[in-house]
């Protein structure tokens, strides 16, 4: 087997990492996903955290590829999605929560609420 040294190792994995090249969506989701595989570091297993990373540098890099070809309104897009589909989420379920049932087919049993089938 070829021996790989440590530094070329080094020096392969240093360029995967964001720089001051990269576009700032790119460096936001960067930082976001690291903060997030840092939270979850004592609950995961070591295959679910190297997986995390890959896709991670993953879509960091094409997040930046993205930036540069000229598309970055669209990768601070995707870097917002899962914000917006959150906030959506929260608002709609306020929205049913706060609704009041007026059903009269709805029978309450206690702490159980039976829906009669038709």
């Amino acid at each position: 087997m070829a021996k790989v040294e440590t530094s070329t190792v080094a020096i392969s994995v240093m360029s995967l990492l964001p720089s001051r090249s990269h576009c700032l969506a790119s460096l936001v989701y960067f930082f976001i996903g690291i903060i997030g595989i840092m939270l979850m570091f004592n609950e995961s297993s070591i295959l679910g955290i190297i997986i995390n990373l890959i896709s991670l540098f993953a879509w960091t890099w094409f997040l930046n590829y993205l930036c540069s070809i000229g598309y970055s309104k669209i990768s601070w897009f995707l870097v917002l999605l899962p914000f917006i589909f959150f906030v959506t989420i929260f608002f709609l379920a306020l929205e049913v929560i706060e609704q009041p049932i007026n059903d009269p087919s709805i029978v309450k049993l206690g702490a159980e609420t039976a829906i009669p089938s038709r």
